[in-house]
Formats: structure tokens, sequence, C-alpha cells
């Protein structure tokens, strides 16, 4: 019997030609749609449709809006108002597309999952599974999958590891998808028009309160209307000039304080994170050298990694980073392979 793998498809080229590389395997394939906000994603479930209905598999969808709103959006909200700038996607790939996706597909009898990002999955020797960088280079997307466990790891394909983004592109032409043009989704799901201060007045009821701009020793160089603003790194938009090119530092939600540093200032070789999560128990541990990377967009640097007490670790890395920002994840690579990853914490 053909085994049978549920992908999530959300109407777009890279899900529809995995989907087709699924079939082509000899997969009984059927496509997911998941609906995750109230209204926005009938367009995704019908670009979904006419995909599946060209390869000849089944297509359904599924509601997960109640599940995307706790566990997403509201983190999404928390975060902001917390003076951190959260990463969504991490969590809806560790919640949703991988957690509530395993769960149904394991309810309705499928063997395996499978999505369209671009990472691997390999078995070793001793029978543990290692998730591992695409080839795709600036489109590898294994940094945003660091929270997967040994179980979903063995339950999901990936069929897109071995190819780039322009190969793939080509493959939805010559199978005539009729996604094949269709451009890549660029902002978050939730927020189409990248605009998440309106989000988080209407979702979340935010309001802007009154705070200071201070430099590192406490100077207060001038005003501002609430940290959710603004992100550790950032040059521009700052809405006061100080004559000199300045950078956020840091921020502090408890006293509503932007920290400010003169160019220079947003480089760092030390920093602590959280919430570490592995992708096999001894996967940091066995490895010495350890690469890291602090942002999807941030180049990999060698680091030195020290565990602390509840699932805290210190790194120390060989070269000064730019922009380590509270909230994101700071993920682990031996060569290909992504040993885990934490959550970047508040430096003030």
């Amino acid at each position: 019997m053909k085994k049978k793998v549920m992908i999530g498809m959300s109407g777009g080229v890279d899900s529809s030609v995995a989907a087709a590389l699924l079939k082509e395997q000899g997969y009984e394939v059927i496509g997911v749609t998941f609906l995750l906000t109230p209204t926005g994603t009938e367009k995704a479930a019908e670009d979904a449709a006419r995909v599946a209905d060209a390869l000849s598999i089944a297509h359904q969808t599924v509601d997960f809006t109640t599940e995307f709103a706790n566990d997403v959006m509201d983190y999404f909200a928390n975060e902001y108002q917390k003076a951190r700038t959260p990463n969504p996607c991490i969590i809806c790939n560790q919640k949703i597309k991988f957690g509530k996706f395993l769960e149904y597909a394991e309810q309705n009898g499928a063997d395996f999952i499978a999505t369209g990002h671009y990472a691997k999955i390999q078995k070793a020797p001793d029978g543990t599974y290692c998730l591992m960088a695409g080839v795709a280079g600036k489109k590898d997307q294994s940094y945003f999958l660091y929270t997967l466990t040994q179980k979903e790891l063995s339950k999901t394909l990936m069929p897109l590891g071995e190819f780039d983004k322009e190969q793939i592109r080509r493959m939805a032409e010559d199978l005539a998808l009729p996604v094949a043009h269709k451009p890549d989704s660029q902002d978050i799901c939730f927020i189409p028009d990248g605009d998440y201060m309106r989000f988080l007045r209407e979702y979340a009821n935010y309001k802007d309160q009154k705070g200071y701009f201070k430099s590192t020793d406490g100077t207060v160089l001038g005003e501002h209307n609430g940290v959710a603003h603004f992100t550790v790194g950032q040059r521009k938009g700052l809405g006061v000039t100080f004559g000199k090119p300045m950078f956020v530092t840091g921020l502090s939600a408890e006293t509503n304080t932007v920290y400010l540093g003169e160019q220079g200032t947003e480089f760092m070789q030390e920093f602590t994170a959280s919430d570490l999560r592995l992708t096999s128990s001894d996967s940091l541990s066995e490895n010495s050298s350890v690469v890291c990377k602090i942002r999807y967009s941030a180049p990999l640097v060698p680091c030195t990694v020290t565990a602390l007490a509840d699932g805290k670790v210190h790194i120390k890395t060989d070269l000064p980073v730019r922009a380590v920002t509270p909230g994101q994840a700071v993920v682990f690579y031996a060569g290909d392979r992504v040993l885990g990853g934490a959550v970047i914490d508040n430096m003030y």
C-alpha cells in the first residue's frame, strides 16, 4: 500500500511543487490548507484547491483559527508589549504547522506530514533524526524549525531540501501549476500590510505611552511614544533627530525606556538566551565546533555555548554581531546540522 502523506498547502509555489514531488515519489498525497485567521485565508485555500485539482490529489481545509489566535497572535502581541521582538513563524511552526497538524494527520490515518520548507531531515546511524540546512542558500529555512522534536522529525517529509528557489519555480512552470508565477509572501500572514502597530492597537488594545530615550549611562535624550514602536538595532524611524546616527541598543518595558547608542554600540559578543530546545538530548553537548545565527538573515558566526540553570545558555561569539535582539531566536549549527536553539533574553 502507498504511504499516506498530508502536506500543508498554502496556495504558494513551494508547497505546490512539494506536493507534486511527493506524488511523483509514489505517496498517496492529501493537500491540507490551514484556516488561520477569520478572514484573508480564503484565497490561499482556493489556490491550493486549484493546484490539488491540477495534480489530481485530494484537498481539504482544517480550521485552526482558535489555536492560531491563542498560540501565535497572542504571543506576538504579548512579546511586543514586553519590549521584545517576536518571531511568530517559529511559534507557528512549533504549535500549528507541526504540532497541531501532526495531531490532525495521525487522527486521520496519515503516515507522514509534509511541508514546503527549504530544509532537510536525515536519519543518523544511531537511529535519531537530524534537521539539516537546505541547499537553497539564503532561502534555507532551517532557522525557523529548531523546535522540532524527534517525533515530529521522524514523521515529517521535506521534499524541497535538495533544491533552490529557481529550480522550484521552473518545476512549477514545467508542471503548468496555476500558481507558478504567484509571488512569494513577504509579510507576517496575519499582518499583510506590515503595520504591526495597527495590529497591536486593534487586536491587543495597545495604547501609546510617553517614555524617554536614554543613553546607556542614563542621560535623557528625548521622548518617544512607547517601547513597542522600536526594536534593537533600529536606526531609522526614531521620530527624533540627534545630529548623528543613533541606534536602539536596548528596551525596558518596566520603565518604558528606549536606550540609544552611537554607531558601533549595536554590536556585542556576549548574551544569554532562555528556553533551550535541542533536536536531540545531547546534540549541543557533543559538538565543540558550534556556529550560531541570531536572526534568519544574519550570517553564521562561530561561538561558545555554556549551559546555565533552568534551560538558559550563555553565548560568546568569536566576532561581534549586530543587533542581538531580545525575543528573536539564536539557533546553533554544527556544519549543516541544526543542534537546537533558544530565545534571546532582554539585556535591560
